[in-house]
């Protein structure tokens, strides 16, 4: 069983808070003591649980004007705690939109830096993550997959993109197995605009097509490349056969 420390549990129950606006932005904290006794712990746990929202931007302590809940511009939004936390709240629904914005924004590109900048290893390394996700299709192995392609981009700002990924993963369990095994086709072709415009027209939530992507679609049927028009059109295609939207819908 795994032990939760009380400045864990003190921050587990503040981080929530602040994220839904039951404290909102500007307001301030309970007192050190006052927090203290509410939740039974000692003003050591309180302060170090502050420390730990204030290093993810989400509380700051002013002079005369104790702590207060931070601007939502200056929270940490792409720390993994701070998806995590939000991802279990009410709120976490009003998010999926930007989220799928962002994800539209950077996964394409760096699908184009994986086609562009793979060496034979790296290729090997991808084609046995497809592979595994394949035999295996889970959390694990898919994020396991994004996250070969987004370390062969050899961009050192990926790995906090992943963090979006994973969100999307961890709510959407509709893996799009084949699709990615097209994209990895582009990506060991070679093809940077094929990997740029298929990884775009496959950003989905829940088998829907992803709120923000619908304006994006065109580009995958812009380029030169029939193939990639022809099997993004049939992979969104079947996610709008499966939500009835299909009688609004021509490839």
């Amino acid at each position: 069983m795994k032990v939760i420390r009380r400045t864990d549990e003190l921050v587990n129950s503040l981080m929530p808070a602040i994220l839904c606006g039951e404290l909102a932005e500007g307001d301030a904290l309970p007192s050190d003591q006052l927090l203290g006794s509410q939740h039974n712990v000692s003003r050591t746990v309180v302060r170090e649980a502050f420390r730990i929202l204030g290093a993810k931007g989400m509380i700051e302590a002013k002079p005369r004007s104790g702590t207060r809940v931070a601007p939502m511009s200056s929270w940490a939004l792409w720390d993994p705690d701070v998806l995590d936390c939000l991802a279990q709240t009410s709120h976490a629904a009003k998010f999926d939109p930007h989220i799928a914005d962002m994800r539209a924004a950077i996964e394409p590109a760096l699908a184009a830096l994986a086609a562009s900048r793979a060496n034979p290893d790296d290729l090997a390394a991808l084609q046995g993550r497809l592979r595994e996700l394949q035999q295996t299709p889970e959390l694990d192995a898919e994020i396991a997959y994004l996250a070969g392609i987004f370390e062969i981009s050899g961009n050192p700002f990926a790995s906090n993109a992943l963090n979006l990924s994973v969100w999307a993963c961890k709510r959407y369990r509709d893996v799009p197995v084949d699709a990615y095994g097209q994209l990895t086709v582009s990506i060991c072709q070679g093809q940077p605009e094929a990997a740029r415009r298929f990884r775009l027209a496959l950003t989905n939530t829940d088998g829907k097509l992803a709120v923000g992507v619908h304006r994006h679609i065109a580009v995958a049927f812009a380029g030169p490349d029939r193939q990639i028009q022809r099997i993004a059109g049939k992979w969104i295609a079947g996610n709008l056969e499966n939500t009835g939207q299909i009688s609004n819908f021509r490839v």
